[in-house]
């Protein structure tokens, strides 16, 4: 059988290597795997579309999209970084205005929608 090894960012590879004992603690704590984010690799991302973007001379949008990740650092960097996000539930839209994006950078997608989160992006 052929073998794909990972692509891993070396900052993950140095993590990994620095903490596995403690990773492995973690997972036989939570009896699950862990989603780690850098918020660092999430701000570098962002930086890297813009690149694209600027060279490309594209006129778009980057929005983050919430349902992919919910995590609070992730969130945190993409505020930081001034850009919007998608939101698909009454519950992402909260998140998102309360790390302080504002309404016109936060798109509302997917189907079936709450009244109650139509409302509050009205």
């Amino acid at each position: 059988m052929l073998e794909l090894p990972p692509i891993t960012h070396p900052r993950v590879s140095e993590f990994i290597n620095q903490e596995r004992t403690k990773l492995f603690e973690l997972i036989d704590a939570f009896g699950a795997a862990l989603h780690i984010v850098f918020p660092e690799m999430v701000e570098k991302n962002i930086e890297r579309y813009r690149l694209v973007f600027n060279e490309k001379s594209i006129d778009g949008t980057i929005r983050y999209a919430m349902k992919a990740n919910k995590s609070e650092a992730a969130l945190e960097a993409v505020a930081k970084q001034g850009i919007g996000v998608d939101a698909s539930s009454l519950y992402e839209l909260r998140q998102a205005l309360s790390h302080g994006i504002i309404g016109h950078d936060i798109g509302i997608s997917g189907p079936m929608k709450d009244p109650r989160l139509l409302l509050l992006a009205i």
